[in-house]
């Protein structure tokens, strides 16, 4: 028993001994460790103070960053004015600039309304001089004979000539017309038509002034409205000579002239129950009276088939002897490149419906 006393308290006066070597032991292993990992390791220390120093700039880097830079608002709002008078200026400058070109405008505009005006009055100058001369020239061309006058009115173009004729009267203007050629008779015919219906398109649109339309107008217009019209050019500019050819028989049978009147017969023309010869000296004695005519076509209708054709209209005579209202036909053959009548039909009607 007291053995086993003596052998315990020996054991535990060893513990502490053990435990302090234990502990030395220990410091000694770790001493060696991190004597080795010196020796044996070295980048790896340098590793570590690498990082060491890059952590150091970087909080260095972090506070200098924090700090603010002072700004002097004095010099900014020195800048601010100064450019706030510069664009005041600019502005001035603006405005002087904005004001003459406003002067030079309405002096521009003042002197564009002058331009103007003389132009007007130029033209107006050029036409009173050129209706001065048309008038003259109207003048010149009635007082001469018809065939004369037709001769150097063909020589004239056709415009020049359609303005002299509306300013001449109708009894004039249609001998004269029935004088000349028979396709530029029959072009001008075409013109004056022309001429009217734009004059009375314009004075629907607007109050105009125009010249008073002579007979000769009045039965173009009749004659520029035919019920069929030609199918192709050349039967339309047969057509209109052939029109210009009715035209200068209804006016020569109206005004007495017996030579227009038998030129527009071809010379074989024989009417039933006579000769040629004997019409012709029949209508002679009947061209001899001297009486008024007045001959009005109305309803105009056309066939043309290559050298022959076929006029169909309402026809009104009146005279102060007698009147009569019907249907007449008129064939038509070429002759020396015209239209000639090769013959005739008539048949009357009861009333002008």
């Amino acid at each position: 028993m007291t053995q086993a006393r003596q052998s315990s308290k020996q054991q535990h006066k060893r513990q502490p001994v053990q435990l302090l070597v234990a502990i030395l032991c220990g410091c000694l292993v770790v001493q060696a460790i991190l004597f080795a990992v010196e020796i044996c390791y070295p980048e790896i220390k340098d590793l570590f103070r690498a990082t060491a120093a890059q952590a150091a700039d970087n909080q260095q880097q972090v506070g200098t960053t924090s700090k603010t830079t002072p700004v002097d608002e004095m010099q900014v709002a020195e800048l601010l004015q100064k450019k706030e008078q510069q664009l005041r200026q600019k502005e001035a400058e603006l405005q002087a600039l904005k004001q003459e070109v406003s002067a030079k405008l309405a002096e521009l505009m003042t002197l564009q309304k002058k331009v103007a005006k003389e132009l007007e009055n130029l033209q107006q100058s050029r036409n009173n001089i050129r209706e001065k001369r048309l008038k003259q020239l109207a003048d010149m061309y009635k007082s001469m004979e018809p065939g004369k006058a037709a001769k150097l009115m063909e020589k004239l173009d056709e415009k020049t000539a359609v303005q002299i004729i509306t300013r001449m009267r109708g009894r004039a203007a249609g001998q004269i017309l029935a004088q000349m050629q028979a396709d530029k008779a029959a072009r001008i015919s075409k013109r004056l038509s022309s001429d009217e219906r734009e004059l009375r398109g314009s004075s629907s649109r607007a109050p105009t002034t125009r010249p008073k339309a002579t007979g000769l107008q009045q039965n173009s217009a009749l004659l520029s409205r035919p019920k069929k019209l030609a199918a192709s050019e050349g039967q339309a500019v047969s057509r209109d000579s052939l029109l210009s050819v009715v035209e200068k028989w209804r006016q020569a049978w109206q005004q007495g002239d017996l030579s227009a009147y038998l030129s527009c017969y071809h010379p074989e023309f024989t009417p039933a129950g006579m000769d040629h010869q004997a019409w012709q000296e029949k209508k002679e004695r009947f061209f001899q009276k001297k009486e008024q005519r007045r001959i009005v076509l109305s309803d105009i209708s056309t066939k043309v088939k290559d050298s022959s054709a076929e006029v169909v209209f309402k026809q009104h005579f009146s005279s102060t002897a007698y009147q009569d209202f019907g249907v007449k036909t008129l064939d038509f053959s070429r002759y020396h490149n015209n239209w000639r009548i090769v013959r005739e039909e008539w048949r009357p009607l009861a009333d002008r419906a």
